[in-house]
């Protein structure tokens, strides 16, 4: 056990220096950008656009914007890495010296990313010290180890002040999209083998694995139609299924229910939010949840999770679980509620608090207890 965990708490320190030492490298320039902004130097000059402040490559919606995005990130850093930088906007003009980039200088939505990568990946580890030789231990652990990979990249690119040099940038774009590729192909075959092995298993696994890894692959080569978003959306669905086969073949197994219900809540509401407020909005071509919050989603998975294969005391707090996942998505149903008020039928901020609260009380809080009795009934 303790040789596992040292090799995860090796991996893991590597990773976070890698990352911090990337962030690093563009200067600081210590001011604020906005569109419409001419940034002059002796390398050039270019006129900032809303493009330049997109959060990350994935909001983009087709390889020519994306494209012309990473040119002008390139063109960016170029001029800005001089010694003397001019902005103007709006007839004032305003002159900077950048400097190398201090760990002081690095935002906080950088540490969100870097935490939640960390501690994910440190759960994962843990569990797969304490079931390395369990197929649904490894699964796990794979799962850790690619939200890592996605989050740390995800952590430069979204926390940037202005601009990436390309290279640097279409790196860490590919390996946040491999990571997001890994994590499907990883997390489904997790419910395939647990608490019940489904049969074929190992067919379906490399099946779905093989179509993550090409489907992932075209789109780091960038072939129009293979949206990772999409592939994102595509493995959340099969994955539902899949706890929805596992419930009904451990129907007359009542611990292995127990454990799946504990799974399948921190899997499909976890992972479902993250969907709902980061991956479907860009389908759609809505804006979404930065990228960085996104991932405290992850978080709360993997703890429900690894309660779930640990079996750490479930039935004496599955009850509290259930209450915080529940005031979780009421938190949620109240903010959707709330917002499509305001922005689909223009009312005001307090008519549409108490709108969206009246709604939540009379028909979402109701369901809580009747919900847990079921819940209680079948295990």
């Amino acid at each position: 056990m303790l040789s596992e965990l040292k090799w995860v708490f090796v991996i893991g320190l590597f990773a976070v220096l890698g990352t911090v030492v990337a962030a690093l490298t563009p200067p600081h320039l210590n001011s604020s950008f906005h569109p419409r902004m001419v940034i002059d130097s002796v390398k050039g000059q270019i006129t900032l656009d809303d493009l330049d402040f997109t959060s990350e490559p994935g909001e983009l919606h087709s390889f020519a914007e994306l494209g012309r995005f990473f040119d002008r990130q390139e063109q960016i850093i170029r001029i800005v890495s001089q010694d003397s930088v001019r902005l103007q906007s709006g007839g004032q003009e305003v002159n900077l010296q950048p400097r190398p980039k201090q760990i002081k200088d690095i935002p906080v939505l950088f540490w969100i990313q870097i935490v939640v990568g960390v501690a994910v990946f440190c759960i994962a580890g843990w569990v797969w010290s304490l079931r390395h030789r369990d197929l649904a231990g490894t699964f796990f652990f794979l799962a850790g180890f690619s939200v890592l990979v996605a989050a740390l990249p995800s952590a430069i690119y979204t926390s940037r002040e202005l601009a990436l040099p390309k290279n640097l940038f279409v790196i860490l774009g590919s390996l946040n999209a491999v990571g997001g590729g890994l994590f499907g192909a990883a997390i489904v075959p997790l419910f395939l083998v647990h608490p019940l092995r489904v049969s074929y298993w190992k067919s379906i696994a490399m099946a779905q694995a093989l179509i993550s890894a090409v489907w992932v692959s075209l789109y780091v080569f960038r072939i129009a139609w293979a949206n990772v978003n999409l592939c994102i959306v595509v493995q959340m669905i099969f994955m539902c299924l899949v706890i929805a086969y596992q419930l009904w073949i451990s129907r007359k197994n009542h611990h292995g229910r127990a454990a799946l219900t504990w799974l399948g809540m921190s899997m499909i509401f976890g992972g479902g939010a993250f969907v709902v407020f980061n991956t479907i909005p860009v389908l759609l071509k809505i804006r979404p949840l930065n990228q960085g919050y996104s991932f405290v989603f992850l978080l709360f998975i993997f703890l429900g999770i690894a309660a779930g294969l640990t079996q750490f005391r479930f039935f004496k707090w599955a009850r509290w679980v259930f209450y915080f996942c529940f005031y979780t998505f009421s938190i949620v149903a109240f903010s959707l509620l709330y917002s499509g008020f305001i922005l689909v039928f223009r009312l005001n901020t307090w008519p549409a608090v108490v709108l969206a609260l009246f709604l939540i009380l009379i028909l979402y809080m109701p369901l809580r207890d009747s919900l847990w009795q079921s819940l209680s009934r079948d295990d």
